[in-house]
């Protein structure tokens, strides 16, 4: 069993958890909780939106060959929304790049809000990008 401690928790912790009593501490102003057994009611859904956990994706590949793609805005909106701005991380997952000149790429997240965000790439100096892939993770 799992020992989750929820602190300024935005919903009724009830509606995700089963509050265990202790005959040993009836006097106790401790609330204890159990998590559910299956990892899908752990993601914390509620109604149409993300109370807690993560979701995940990747764009699709950006082959630009013969010609180069060197900067980009992609717009991602989020399977359900999030009750708070989620922490993003951003990883290049493929890139195909002319290795005649330097290797300099740079991917973020901007514009994140509880519906989505924006992913970003770019290329600098002498850079060519003949194709690219990004991933994404978004948790709150």
């Amino acid at each position: 069993m799992a020992t989750v401690l929820i602190s300024n928790c935005v919903v009724n912790a009830k509606t995700i958890f089963e509050r265990v009593d202790d005959a040993n501490d009836a006097n106790s102003r401790i609330a204890r909780f159990r998590a559910p057994i299956d990892d899908e009611s752990l993601e914390g859904d509620l109604f149409d939106y993300k109370i807690f956990g993560c979701q995940t994706g990747n764009t699709d590949y950006e082959n630009c060959h013969p010609a180069t793609c060197n900067a980009k805005i992609i717009p991602i909106k989020f399977k359900r929304k999030f009750l708070r701005q989620p922490s993003v991380s951003v990883a290049i997952s493929g890139l195909d790049v002319d290795r005649e000149f330097n290797t300099r790429v740079k991917s973020w997240a901007s514009n994140i809000d509880k519906e989505g965000l924006n992913l970003n790439y770019q290329a600098w100096d002498n850079t060519k990008i003949y194709g690219i892939s990004l991933s994404w993770t978004a948790c709150a």
